[in-house]
């Protein structure tokens, strides 16, 4: 008898982690287009590594500054594809699109996310 190919996702509750990584990323947006600093920097994880270096310390200082500042903020996602790696490790790939008063840009982003506690937290986040 011949042997199967391995599938690439784990088989075992695939379609609820990515149900469940997505609602964990448009809980992020949400808590980003509500300016909830507290609910934003919670779907982080604590080993997050942001793109420019700084420690994570100084980047959420700089992001809770981020999300006071403008009036309004609104993200929207679409496009959302989830891709798992194994149980505890999947990625987002997404289009964003970002509005504020004093912004509005779109861009493709993905999220490295962790499984964490049974929760889906961002470990790094990359943008073109």
């Amino acid at each position: 008898k011949p042997v199967e190919k391995v599938v690439e996702k784990p088989t075992v509750g695939a379609s609820n982690n990515e149900d469940d990584i997505k609602a964990a990323v448009h809980a992020w947006a949400a808590a980003w287009s509500a300016q909830n600093a507290k609910k934003y920097l919670a779907a982080y994880a604590e080993d997050f590594r942001p793109a420019d270096g700084a420690s994570r310390s100084d980047w959420a200082e700089l992001r809770r500054e981020r999300l006071a500042a403008p009036k309004f903020i609104k993200v929207g996602l679409s496009e959302v594809t989830i891709k798992l790696s194994d149980n505890t490790h999947a990625s987002a790939h997404f289009r964003q699109a970002y509005h504020a008063n004093t912004l509005q840009t779109s861009s493709h982003k993905t999220l490295l996310l962790v499984k964490n506690d049974g929760h889906w937290l961002i470990q790094e986040e990359r943008a073109k």
